[in-house]
Order: structure tokens, then C-alpha cells, then sequence
């Protein structure tokens, strides 16, 4: 059909109409059939790089023949009618671009087409590629095979540039198959920075990054299942060699610039956002007037430049950099401090935790009037702001946090063990700012992090953090008290120890311990009495049962002796001989019977 179509193209005179020839490698042009022949008109053909400069005939082992023919190595004759219907007015700019080659895409038809796109234009413009995205996404959007596809087709411009400029558009339907089949962007991990396909998987890294995991695969899931993925997508062997890898790397991350002015302000507020990112006034030296507007304040007043870093990423892993500069219309450019002075380390951060700003000291006031600007007002300062996120190691980090939030302890341990010192010693750094409102037991996070990990003290700034952490009293328990001081402590500065709120909780407890024992002690010895006081009860109430039983005897021998003794006549003898054995029997009975 696109065949048909493109050669009733209304061409004029012959003479300007040239035909193709599509053949194989090694084919002879004139042996093919009508099937694989188009006739265009040379004006449309002349719109596309590759036709129009000769070297691209040649470095593409395409070759002009007499006659305005054209013989073309390796392409699909259909595909070729689909891409020539663009038919570009001078350039194969948006607004000249006709929609009649996107109507014509199929699922079976789009990579092969863009890919004939790319050649026969020379690059494939980000507003062509836009407009291809937005007309077909919506439409390819729920096909996995398609999205396969996409994936599978990365290493074939202009499919990894689609990628990158119209991640939007596909997002949902490409992550989604990354993170069931991570082993489609597997090979990309290793391939040299600049490389379009690699760069294609960092942006669906990024989506994956930004996207809802515990919702795709289920909060009890998502640390095994983020296991697996970074293993398999940094061509790992095991995840604590993805995790040292993906630590250690600087080069898979996206950054992104900013340009603006912070320091312009009409008053009504003390800093600027732009991006996410808040700007503070500078620090200055001294206060002048109140009603001097900070915008208004000379340069040679600031003490310090510094850009607060917190709540930017949520989770994640990044640093940044900046440059100072003065720039005045008809001067040129005076720079206080390049990205070179003004950068961070690696950073990180879990749900959105505090880091300290970046910062850099100003010039000194001599400094800033040789260079000229010792006058210029800060509304003049313009800075360049780069952001940089490391997105692997971003995600193991996301992987962290899963695992303080569910008590994942040896796994916490394992994960620390596996990144190099530096990073070791960052995230533990982090982890004495963290906020642990939604986290139960930091003390014990902390804990299982330095636990055979750690050998070696720690500096004076780590070591004076972990003296000022949140210890979380109301969730502390002995356990996380005795954890942090076997594992913790000994790693602390001395100087740092005695001032550790864990060893006074560590004293607090060990009283309370003492108290509750002399308090068992007390109550066992209670209990001890109160059994014997039982015991003799018992052994009472048996005398008395005996004691009874021989009254109610005696009772009955007394009655029978009577009954004998009125059957006679007593005398005086037999009346003596039985009245102490009456007194006696009495005299027993007294006190306490009847």
C-alpha cells in the first residue's frame, strides 16, 4: 500500500523524479522486481541528509546511478515509503512535519521506521521524536511486546534518544517491564559514558527511582525483589558486589543545571526556591540596617556562600556543585568561586533527613575590590547550580530504608560489610541525622551498621555526631542499649563517650535494674512467708481436727462410766480412785475446747 501511494506522487516532470532501488548486500540493482522500486520526486528526496550530501552515500555503501537513480543497500522498501511521506518543506522541523508517517506506524512497523528515519534524515530531531511519542504512546502503551520490543532496540538509533526525550510518554509501560525483566538493560551497565543506550537505561532507572516499588511489588517484597534487580541490572555477581559497584560509581547518574539569580528579592521573603532547591541568604559579617534589603547588600558583607541540601530527594544518593559568578552587561564575567570549590561529597539521605548545606567562605574584601566588584550588590551574583543523582546507588538506598522500616537487622549488617569506607562511613554519618519518627530502634540500626564492619575509631565529626543521636528513648530497649555500647561506642572518641546519652541511659537503666531486683528480692521473700505462714495454718487446723476427734472420745467414755456407777451403789474408794482421772481429763481440755 505505502508502495502504491509513493509512486502516484504527483513528481511533474519526469526528469525531477528519481527512483529507488532497494536491494541486499551483493544484489544486482537491475534484477529486482517493481515491489522493491519507488519513484520520488528529487525536491522531496533532497529534504534528507542522506540524499542530499554525497558523503552519505558513501558512508553508507549507497551509490547514485545515472539517471536520478538511486540504489539503497539494506533497507526495507515499505519501511522507506513510510518515512518519505514525510515530505518536509525545507527543513524536518515540527511545524513543516506532516502527520501522514505517524498515522502510518503499527506496533510491527515503528522501530524499523524510526530506525530509516534516523538514516535518512542524518539524526532524528528531540522535536520529531517528541512528536511521535505523544501520538503513538497512548496507543503502544499497554502492549508488553511492544514494550520489549523498545527495550530489546535501545542499541539502534534513534531508539535510545526516544528513550531519553520522551521518557513521559512511556514510562509506565517500560519501567514496568524493567523491573519484571531486568536482564534487558543487563549489557548497558558496562558500556562507556556518552553511550545513548546506556543513558536511555539511567532514565528508566530514574523513573523506576521516582516511582511507587512498594506498590508494584508489594511492601513485604520490595527488599528481595530490589536485591535481584541490582544485581542483575549492574552485571553482578552477588548484591553486595552490586552494592559496592554501584557506590563506587560516579558516571551512571543524571544531572541537571540551574541557572538563576538567589539573591533577588523585593523583601518580603529571606530565600528563593527554584527546582526543589532553597536558597538561604548568604551569611554576612555584620548587620547593617534593618531596612537594608538583603538584595541590596554589597558582596564584600558576605562571610560565607552555602545552599541548604535537605529535602530535596527524599531516599536517594547525589551531590552538587556551583559557580559564583558576577555577570554585568557590557563587562565580562568575574567568577567567585568555580564548581571546583563549590561541591559537595557524595551525600545521602532516607525519607527526606537533613544534611549540612554546602558551603564555601567568600573572598576576602581586598580580593573582591582588585577584581573589580567590591560594589556590586548581591541581587547581581548569578549562580549555576548542578545536580547530580546517582540513581543505582539511590535505589540501594531506598533498599536501606525498606529494611530499618521492617527489622531487616542482618541485613542492614550485610549491607554495610559490602560498601567500600567512604560510603560506609556516609551513610553512617546519615544515619546519626536521621529523624526516626517512623523508624523503631535507631540505636540498633546504628548498631547492626558498625557491627564487624567498623573497626577502626571513627573521626572526630562522626564520632561527636553519634554522641548527639536520637536515641529514641520511649522505643529503646536493653537490648538496643546493650548493642549500641558493644558495637557503637568503642569506636567513639573518649572524649565523645562520656557525653553519649546511651551511657547514661545505659546508667539509668542499670539502676532501675538494681531497684526492680531488690524489689524481687523483696517480693520473694513475701511470698516465702506468706507459704510457710500457709504451711502452719494447715498443720493448726489438723491439731484441731485431732483435738476433736479425741474430745468427742473422751465424751463417750465419760457417759458409759456414769451409766456403771448409778447401776451401784459407789463408794467412798471407787469415788476416789475416779476423780483424778475427771481433773485430768478436764485439765487437758482447757483452754481452747469444749
Amino acid at each position: 500500500m505505502y508502495l502504491l501511494q509513493m509512486k502516484r506522487f504527483e513528481c511533474g516532470d519526469e526528469s525531477s523524479v528519481c527512483e529507488l532501488v532497494f536491494i541486499k548486500k551483493g544484489e544486482d540493482p537491475d534484477g529486482v522486481g517493481e515491489d522493491r522500486r519507488l519513484r520520488v520526486s528529487r525536491d522531496t528526496l533532497m529534504q534528507f541528509e542522506y540524499f542530499k550530501t554525497s558523503p552519505s552515500f558513501a558512508l553508507s555503501s549507497h551509490r547514485e546511478e545515472p539517471s536520478n537513480r538511486f540504489v539503497i543497500v539494506d533497507v526495507d522498501p515499505q519501511v522507506a515509503a513510510v518515512v518519505l511521506q514525510v515530505y518536509p518543506i525545507l527543513s524536518l522541523e515540527i511545524e513543516h512535519f506532516r502527520p501522514s508517517m505517524i498515522t502510518s506506524l503499527t506496533k510491527d512497523n515503528f522501530i524499523d521506521t524510526l530506525v530509516a528515519l534516523e538514516y535518512f534524515t542524518g539524526g532524528c530531531s528531540y522535536s520529531i521524536l517528541e512528536r511521535v511519542a505523544m501520538m503513538t504512546s497512548k496507543e503502544f502503551q499497554g502492549d508488553s511486546a511492544f514494550a520489549m520490543a523498545l527495550l530489546q532496540s535501545l542499541d539502534q538509533p534513534p531508539i535510545g534518544r526516544l528513550i531519553i526525550s520522551t521518557c513521559n510518554y512511556w514510562a509506565r509501560g517500560l519501567t514496568e517491564m524493567v523491573l519484571d525483566h531486568p536482564e534487558c538493560i543487563r549489557p548497558l551497565y558496562d558500556r562507556v559514558a556518552g553511550d545513548e543506550a546506556r543513558q536511555a537505561a539511567i532514565v528508566l532507572i530514574d523513573r523506576i527511582y521516582l516511582g511507587k516499588l512498594r506498590e508494584f511489588w508489594g511492601a513485604v517484597a520490595v527488599t528481595e525483589r530490589l536485591e535481584r534487580f541490582l544485581t542483575v541490572v549492574t552485571n553482578s555477581q552477588t548484591f553486595p558486589d552490586a552494592l559496592y559497584k554501584v557506590f563506587a560509581d560516579r558516571q551512571h547518574s543524571l544531572q541537571t543545571h540551574t541557572v538563576m539569580k538567589p539573591f533577588l528579592s523585593d523583601g518580603s521573603r529571606s530565600s528563593v526556591r527554584l527546582h526543589g532547591w532553597r536558597l538561604a541568604l548568604p551569611v554576612f559579617k555584620g548587620q547593617r540596617s534593618e531596612e537594608t534589603l538583603p538584595s541590596e547588600r554589597t558582596v564584600t558583607e558576605v562571610t560565607r556562600w552555602e545552599v541548604p541540601t535537605n529535602g530535596r530527594h527524599r531516599t536517594g544518593c547525589y551531590s552538587i556543585s556551583g559557580a559564583f559568578a558576577i555577570e554585568r552587561e557590557g563587562q565580562p564575567p568575574v567568577t567567585l568561586h568555580g564548581s571546583d570549590e563549590f561541591t559537595s561529597s557524595m551525600r545521602v539521605t532516607i525519607n527526606d533527613g537533613h544534611e549540612p548545606p554546602t558551603k564555601v567562605l567568600n573572598l576576602a574584601a581586598d580580593e573582591l575590590v582588585r577584581k573589580g566588584v567590591g560594589d556590586v550588590r548581591l541581587k547581581e551574583v548569578k549562580l549555576r547550580l548542578t545536580e547530580t543523582l546517582f540513581l543505582y546507588a539511590s535505589l540501594a538506598m531506598q533498599y536501606l530504608q525498606c529494611c530499618i522500616e521492617q527489622g531487616k537487622w542482618r541485613e542492614i549488617n550485610n549491607m554495610s560489610r559490602a560498601l567500600g569506607r567512604d560510603a560506609r562511613e556516609t551513610v553512617l554519618g546519615h544515619l546519626t541525622r536521621v529523624e526516626y519518627e517512623y523508624f523503631s530502634h535507631p540505636m540498633i540500626v546504628i548498631a547492626c551498621w558498625c557491627s564487624g564492619s567498623i573497626t577502626q575509631q571513627l573521626s572526630p565529626e562522626l564520632s561527636s555526631s553519634l554522641a548527639k543521636v536520637d536515641c529514641g528513648e520511649l522505643r529503646t530497649t536493653n537490648d538496643d542499649i546493650g548493642a549500641f555500647l558493644d558495637h557503637v561506642v568503642p569506636l567513639m572518641q573518649p572524649r565523645h563517650q562520656q557525653y553519649c546519652p546511651v551511657i547514661k541511659m545505659e546508667r539509668s537503666w542499670a539502676s532501675m535494674k538494681a531497684g526492680r531486683g531488690a524489689d524481687k528480692d523483696l517480693r520473694r521473700t513475701v511470698r516465702s512467708l506468706q507459704s510457710e505462714l500457709a504451711s502452719k495454718n494447715a498443720e493448726i487446723a489438723q491439731l484441731k481436727a485431732k483435738l476433736a476427734q479425741v474430745t468427742r472420745n473422751s465424751g463417750v467414755s465419760s457417759t458409759d462410766k456414769a451409766s456403771t456407777t448409778r447401776g451401784r451403789n459407789p463408794t467412798s474408794a471407787d469415788t476416789d480412785s475416779e476423780a483424778p482421772t475427771t481433773t485430768s481429763i478436764a485439765t487437758n481440755m482447757q483452754p481452747g475446747t469444749t
